[in-house]
């Protein structure tokens, strides 16, 4: 594969843990349009409190879930990387490592988009990546900065998308995703069922580790 013809969709996140509402956007974003997914687990977030699981135990998560999954893999860059991990430094890495003719996706959910004014340098995030938006319930306000942004920049179409190594925004036609890694980690302090939330490979992880048990 030469480089221009790179297609590479790049999933961020703390991923604590990585659950099945995770799996379901990246198999629509790999669907949809028709690229391998890179989960990049963040080493820690910036608009985040301490998190429930260390960064070797999000990773070890995230390739047990992945093990079966033929078109997502796992890039440790930001776990050794260390600190706080800022979007615009893993996209700036990824597209150095990739070069300029590649085809690079950031994909987020609505919630997190509605929050990307508040992310280091966002302005220069589309100099990198496309971004690829995923719905999300309950529906979130966009705030005027995004939607001017959407006004430039939105496509509506893969062709339109494709057409560029970077610069868009396209909003992926899905089923809304309703499950969250807050919710898990609630269910589990209080040992709630969570079989149809998490791989059972991960839950089991979860259990021999016990993790979670003072999650908040």
């Amino acid at each position: 594969m030469t480089r221009s013809q790179i297609d590479i969709a790049i999933f961020g996140g703390t991923f604590d843990p990585v659950h099945t509402g995770h799996l379901a956007m990246a198999a629509a974003v790999s669907e949809r349009l028709d690229v391998d997914i890179c989960f990049v687990p963040l080493n820690s977030a910036p608009h985040k409190g301490c998190l429930g699981a260390t960064a070797s135990e999000r990773l070890a998560m995230l390739e047990i879930a992945l093990a079966d999954e033929p078109r997502c893999y796992v890039d440790d860059l930001e776990v050794m990387r260390g600190d706080v991990s800022y979007t615009i430094d893993t996209v700036t890495t990824l597209r150095a490592k990739l070069g300029s003719e590649a085809r690079m996706y950031f994909v987020l959910g609505e919630d997190a988009y509605s929050g990307l004014t508040q992310w280091r340098l966002w302005q220069n995030i589309l100099s990198q990546v496309h971004l690829v938006v995923c719905p999300r319930r309950p529906k979130v306000e966009v705030p005027p900065a995004l939607l001017a942004l959407e006004a430039d920049f939105k496509v509506e179409s893969v062709e339109r998308l494709k057409a560029a190594p970077s610069g868009s925004i396209f909003f992926l036609d899905q089923q809304q995703i309703e499950v969250s890694s807050t919710e898990i980690r609630r269910k589990l302090l209080d040992d709630d069922d969570v079989s149809r939330l998490l791989k059972p490979e991960v839950l089991a992880f979860i259990k021999a580790r016990k993790l979670y048990a003072n999650a908040q």
